[in-house]
Parts: structure tokens; sequence; C-alpha cells
């Protein structure tokens, strides 16, 4: 494991029904991130049949020695999600939510929160303590994101080019202005793979509703106009960290793109999985892509 290091971030990542490409997300973060040993990763799951079941434990298993991974299994995903991000979380306690009231909890807090999704996947070598530092620097910035650089002209999920905005060069990361931009430049709310400082992701969280991560990016996109003001700043790379691939989708909250080709079914992946078989991430390492979601056909390796 080497040398202990102080690690400021936590990774957590949503799950459902998707080993195989939850596979991908942990080996690939395993194999670029420079701490990656000795991050704190929260995985919240769930699963919809015995088979995906099996399969969830099967990765577990997988990457008990590898990764400092704590899984959780969907009950409240609300609950689950704010007790991921601190354990001093408690639903009704009125110290607790006094304290929350006034920031005092989490006012001091240097540490950040890094969101994930099951279909990102991490391209390029990062560290994931830069990072926190680079987002503390800065007091107007919502947050980092690890999908976004200056090489994104289209936007995926509208199907449409995106005019790319002015950025500031801060020498090893990127600075602009998300007001009034276009498509993903202007989404400042992102869980697929964005960093955000604990001490401003905390109070926001307890005070919405929210059921699943689909209502969490919805809810929290509608409170950006509320944060223009004070933080109308993202922070990106200039190379693109991670990028996601919608092979498919497995819930039915929004009618979000998605790849139609069937040999990614979720149950076809599925079953490729528990025959042994992994998606080979390797051979999109180090590549930049000009969307936050590509439609990659990745290969399989036998383990």
């Amino acid at each position: 494991m080497g040398s202990e290091i102080d690690i400021k971030s936590k990774l957590i990542i949503f799950s459902k029904d998707r080993a195989m490409q939850l596979h991908a997300t942990l080996e690939s973060f395993l194999k670029h991130c420079e701490e990656a040993d000795k991050v704190k990763i929260v995985i919240i799951y769930k699963f919809s049949s015995f088979k995906y079941r099996n399969s969830y434990e099967i990765l577990i298993n997988e990457f008990k020695n590898k990764l400092k991974v704590e899984w959780i299994l969907e009950k409240d995903f609300k609950v689950n999600l704010l007790k991921a991000i601190t354990k001093k979380y408690k639903k009704n306690n009125l110290i607790y939510k006094f304290k929350t009231f006034f920031n005092q909890e989490y006012k001091k807090d240097d540490s950040s929160i890094i969101f994930s999704v099951d279909d990102n996947v991490f391209i390029r070598n990062f560290s994931i303590n830069l990072l926190n530092k680079i987002i503390f620097n800065y007091s107007s910035v919502i947050a980092f994101s690890l999908r976004l650089s200056n090489k994104h002209n289209y936007c995926y999920s509208s199907d449409a080019f995106q005019k790319i905005p002015y950025f500031i060069d801060e020498d090893n990361h990127l600075l602009f202005n998300w007001i009034n931009q276009e498509g993903d430049f202007n989404y400042p709310f992102d869980i697929s793979s964005s960093i955000y400082k604990k001490s401003f992701l905390m109070p926001i969280l307890e005070k919405i509703n929210f059921s699943n991560p689909n209502t969490l990016e919805s809810k929290l996109s509608r409170l950006a106009k509320k944060y223009k003001k004070k933080f109308p700043n993202l922070l990106c790379s200039k190379k693109a960290i991670a990028v996601c691939i919608p092979f498919n989708k497995v819930q039915n909250v929004f009618n979000n793109r998605s790849l139609s080709k069937n040999n990614y079914d979720v149950k076809i992946l599925n079953e490729k999985f528990l025959r042994g078989y992994r998606l080979d991430v390797e051979k999109i390492s180090n590549i930049e892509p000009t969307s936050c979601h590509v439609e990659y056909e990745l290969e399989y390796r036998l383990i």
C-alpha cells in the first residue's frame, strides 16, 4: 500500500445492475489515480435480481485487496449518501440539524467529495490530492469537472455542437465562467465525475429532496442559478480525466440518451461478466474526447 498520506477526498460511486461497467470504473481509477489504493471509496449500489447480486459479490471480492471500498446496499438513497459523505450525519437529530443549519459542522472542513457513476471511465493519470488542493485555492468555483476540457465542442445529451468558452490558463488546469455558456459548459452540478468542496455541498444536500442519482442531479441543476453570483466559475483539466460511455440505461426516471446496440444491453453484459469477461479499458487510456459522453465500443478480455 505504500506510505500513509493524508487523503482529503472521498470518491462516491452510484451503481445499479452494472457490475461489468462498474468494474471498468474501478479498474481505470486504480490505473490512473496516483493515490488510488489510499482513497476512501464508497459505492452505493442496488440490484434488481439475484444474477446482478451475484455479479456484485464477485466484483466486491475482486477489489477487496486492491482498493479501500465500502459497499452500501441502497435502501434510502438520500440517507445512504449523506452517511457516506459523513458518519456524523443524523437524520432526525436536533443538535445536528442546528449545527448544519448555520453550517457550523462543515465550514472549517478542507475535504472534498468526488461523485462518479458506473458508466464513467478514468482515462488519464491524475492526483486526487492535487485536485483537492486546486479547488480550495478558489472561493468562486462550484466544482472541478473531471470530464470537461477545452476540446469539448459537442454535447452528447442534446446531440448538438457547443461553443467552447474562454478559459483562463492556470498552469496545470483551466478556469472558466459557466454562466450563459452552452451545453455541458453550462451544467455546473454534475454527478458523473466532478469534485466538490464538502463544506459547500453537504448543506445543500441536506436541504433538498431526492430519491436516486437522477433526481439528485436534477435538483442540483435547478439550484445552479441560485449560486451564479457567488460561484460563477468552474475548473477543469486541459485534457479530460474521465469520460462517460453510455452503453445502456438502468433507470426510467429520465429518458437519457444511450448507445442503442443490443450487444451492450445490461443483461448481456451481466451474463458476460458472470462468465469471466471484463471490459478492456486499456485501449482508451489517454484518448482526448470532444464530448463528456462518447459511444466507444470497448472490447472484452477474459480473466
